[in-house]
């Protein structure tokens, strides 16, 4: 974690900062960062899906054939795991797939969901 030291800090707002820490029940040292963390944070979190749906409806959105269409193309591999479907995809692209069931097995990836 990254110290921050303020110099030159008036015993006003020194002062202050204790008030307002002891009001919320925590150290000055806490408070400050608090104050901080609250100063950089954005007010609300936009979140890519909400913004991507927004941007949809705005554009006129799509027609049940269009999201019926999407549906067929979607992805339904059931992988827990990006890394192994790539996994999985290297194997078969390698030719490995064709390989002893023995050989298969110790180089498939795990399917579990942990």
């Amino acid at each position: 974690m990254a110290a921050v030291t303020i110099r030159n800090l008036s015993a006003e707002t020194h002062r202050a900062l204790k008030v307002r820490a002891a009001h919320h029940g925590r150290s000055t040292e806490a408070e400050m960062r608090e104050i901080l963390e609250a100063a950089v944070r954005p007010i609300t979190r936009v979140k890519l899906g909400s913004l991507l749906a927004s941007i949809g409806r705005e554009a006129g959105g799509l027609t049940e054939t269009e999201v019926d269409q999407f549906a067929q193309l979607r992805d339904k591999t059931p992988f827990a795991d990006p890394l192994a479907q790539r996994a999985a995809k290297g194997i078969r692209d390698a030719g490995l797939d064709q390989a002893q069931p023995q050989i298969r097995r110790a180089l498939a990836p795990s399917r579990s969901i942990r």
